[in-house]
C-alpha cells in the first residue's frame, strides 16, 4: 500500500502485517484488510469478557469440565453482546450505516467517517421515531425497571387469592423488546 492507503494506515491504532498466497492480480490491495478489521472486534470482545464490562468473577479451570463451561460462558456472553446491540442499534447513538461507509472507502485501513444519518441523531438528539437516545448500557437498565408482582392474600371470599401485577413498558422499552421480538408478559 502506498501514497494516501499508507498514510491513513499509520494514522489507525494498531499495526498489523497481513500476508497472502494469492497474486495481487488476484486480490485487491484492501481484500485482506476488511476480515482482519472484522476479527478485531471478536478480539476486543475476549478482552473485555473478564473485565468490567460483564463482570465476571474468577473461575477457577481445575478440571476440563470447567474449563468447557467457561469456554461456553464466555461465547453466551459474547453472543448477547454482539446480537443485542445489533438488533438496536436504531435506538441509540450508534452509526447505522456504518458499514456502508467502510465499504465506500478507497483504503481499508483507513477510519470510516459518521453516515448523515448518524449525524441527525447528533443534532436533534433524538433516535428513530423520536425516541431520546441512550446508550447500550444505559438500555441494559432500563428493562430492569419492569416489575412482575405477585401479591397473595386471604380474603373472606377466597382462602387464596392470587393477585399477578405487570407493569406496562414505557415506549422505550416497548420499542427495545420489539426489536428484539420479545413479550415481556410472556416471559415471567
Amino acid at each position: 500500500m502506498t501514497g494516501a492507503g499508507a498514510r491513513a494506515s499509520r494514522q489507525s491504532e494498531d499495526w498489523y502485517l497481513i500476508r497472502t498466497n494469492l497474486s495481487a492480480a488476484e486480490l485487491d490491495g484492501n481484500a485482506p484488510v476488511r476480515p482482519t478489521k472484522a476479527w478485531l472486534h471478536v478480539e476486543r470482545a475476549f478482552r473485555s469478557m473478564k473485565t468490567v464490562d460483564f463482570n465476571v468473577r474468577p473461575v477457577f479451570l481445575y478440571s476440563e469440565d470447567r474449563v468447557g463451561a467457561d469456554v461456553f460462558r464466555c461465547m453466551l456472553a459474547h453472543s448477547l453482546d454482539w446480537h443485542m446491540p445489533e438488533r438496536w442499534k436504531p435506538l441509540p447513538f450508534d452509526d447505522e450505516k456504518i458499514d456502508e461507509a467502510s465499504a465506500a472507502l478507497a483504503y481499508a485501513a483507513t477510519k470510516a467517517g459518521c453516515s448523515e444519518q448518524a449525524r441527525d441523531k447528533d443534532k436533534s438528539k433524538r433516535a428513530d421515531g423520536g425516541l431520546p437516545p441512550h446508550t447500550f448500557r444505559t438500555f441494559l437498565k432500563d428493562p430492569g425497571t419492569l416489575a412482575y408482582n405477585i401479591n397473595h392474600s386471604h380474603t373472606h371470599f377466597s382462602a387464596n387469592t392470587k393477585i399477578v401485577l405487570i407493569r406496562r413498558p414505557t415506549s422505550i422499552q416497548a420499542k427495545a423488546f420489539a426489536l428484539l421480538a420479545i413479550n415481556p408478559a410472556c416471559i415471567q
